[in-house]
């Protein structure tokens, strides 16, 4: 479990994983996206979801197992790109990708914050989880 903060990136839309992230370094590549040249890698990301193709869900994984992929994921509501990626991340390549439905209060102050630690985010989860 990673205890130290970590940045976090709230992006202000949306994102379509297929052609909207590049696996390859964790950058986002969608150009009408606000935070087009950011880079998710090891970040706490806020999203408010995602949209486009299921494919999406291969994108994410593959940069999770590049090593470019986020830290954790907050998310308003169950996303199934998300839980999809989080899943396969744990099944396919052994790594933890912790993601977090928040309520709108929560997720509200998560986005104006610089940074967290995952064990904040997580406090009930072990060093084993």
């Amino acid at each position: 479990m990673i205890s130290d903060a970590l940045p976090i990136l709230a992006l202000e839309k949306p994102i379509n994983l297929w052609g909207g992230l590049d696996p390859r370094d964790g950058t986002i590549t969608d150009g009408g996206h606000p935070q087009r040249g950011q880079s998710i890698a090891g970040k706490v990301v806020i999203l408010p979801g995602t949209h486009g193709s299921s494919s999406g869900v291969s994108i994410l994984i593959d940069a999770v197992r590049r090593g470019f992929g986020p830290a954790a994921i907050v998310v308003r509501r169950p996303d199934p790109q998300i839980a999809i990626a989080s899943l396969l991340a744990r099944e396919l390549y052994g790594t933890t990708l912790p993601v977090k439905v928040a309520n709108a209060d929560e997720y509200s102050q998560l986005e104006k914050q610089r940074s967290i630690s995952v064990a904040h985010l997580f406090p009930s989860r072990d060093q084993n989880s």
